[in-house]
């Protein structure tokens, strides 16, 4: 895993260059989620839609905003998350109210 508590897979998906989905350990203690830090080497920020905008010197690559969810007891239950801009063109997630289940999040770019 890339962070403790936190399982990336990359995949290809049609429609999309890149699929990410984290698998965080929610019943870890902390928030693990919270280590998630993802580096650009360009200027970052968000649109009116909270898709991640990553600014070329010949355009813009447009990640779209972030899903989450926890399955529980057979149902699945989503969650709110958004991308956060952090220092020095890093990026995180911040994530709304949770069980303590493993969740997933997934970033498609």
């Amino acid at each position: 895993s890339l962070w403790d508590g936190v399982t990336a897979v990359f995949d290809s998906q049609e429609g999309a260059i890149l699929k990410s989905t984290y698998y965080v350990d929610a019943g870890l203690g902390g928030s693990p989620v919270d280590q998630i830090r993802l580096q650009y080497n360009r200027d970052v920020s968000l649109d009116a839609q909270g898709n991640l905008v990553i600014t070329y010197d010949t355009g813009a690559m447009t990640d779209s905003a972030p899903v989450a969810w926890q399955d529980i007891d057979g149902q699945r239950i989503f969650v709110d998350v958004h991308y956060a801009i952090l220092e020095n063109n890093q990026v995180g997630f911040t994530v709304g109210d949770r069980s303590n289940a493993h969740l997933e999040l997934l970033s498609r770019r």
